[in-house]
Order: C-alpha cells, then sequence, then structure tokens
C-alpha cells in the first residue's frame, strides 16, 4: 500500500483531480472524463471491477508487472498516485484503448 498513511492524505476527489492534472500533463481533461467520469466514477481508489481491475484507473490484473518493474506491489496498485503513474505509462504505449471508456474507437 501507500508509503504514506492514509490518515493523512483523505483522497478526495479534488485531490484525485489534482494528481491527474500533474501526472497526465495534456491530456489531464481526457483522463478525469475517462477515469472519474466512467471507470470510477465514486472516485474510490479501493475499488476492485469484475476482473480484478483495481483503483482509480481501473488497472486490470495483467499489468502487475508494471508496478512490480518500479519496485511497487500488486496492492500499491489502491494508491491513487501509483495507479495514476501506470496508467500513464500504459496510455503512452497504447493510447485509451485498453479502456472500456475509452474515448477513442475500439479497435477489434
Amino acid at each position: 500500500m501507500s508509503h504514506i498513511p492514509e490518515l493523512l492524505i483523505p483522497h478526495t476527489r479534488m485531490l484525485i483531480e489534482y494528481y491527474i492534472e500533474i501526472i497526465w500533463e495534456w491530456v489531464a481533461e481526457e483522463a478525469k472524463a475517462v477515469f472519474l467520469g466512467c471507470e470510477n466514477r465514486s472516485v474510490d481508489h479501493h475499488a476492485v471491477g469484475a476482473a480484478g481491475e483495481r483503483g482509480i484507473a481501473q488497472l486490470h490484473p495483467v499489468h502487475r508487472h508494471r508496478f512490480e518493474s518500479k519496485g511497487w506491489s500488486w496492492d500499491d496498485a489502491f494508491d491513487p498516485v501509483y495507479n495514476l503513474v501506470v496508467a500513464k505509462s500504459i496510455y503512452d504505449e497504447q493510447g485509451w484503448t485498453p479502456w472500456a471508456c475509452s474515448p477513442e474507437p475500439r479497435r477489434e
């Protein structure tokens, strides 16, 4: 989990929007629409999807290795900052297509 005690940082919607703006920069508005407007409307950073997707960006377990390659655990997917950093690396490689709420047409 996060290296900062949970009680010290309440992950409110405003704070998560700030994280998105810092990490996602020029695509921050799209990221907010995808993650907060569709993938995780409740802004629950402990959310778990039907296929085991975790956190704000609902990252699928297939991306577990991305956390481990950074020295983080799969449980760190529940930390909004780690979750959004890994989500951005996925976006940089694949665009929006991995997310069901993609603003891009899905390629089959």
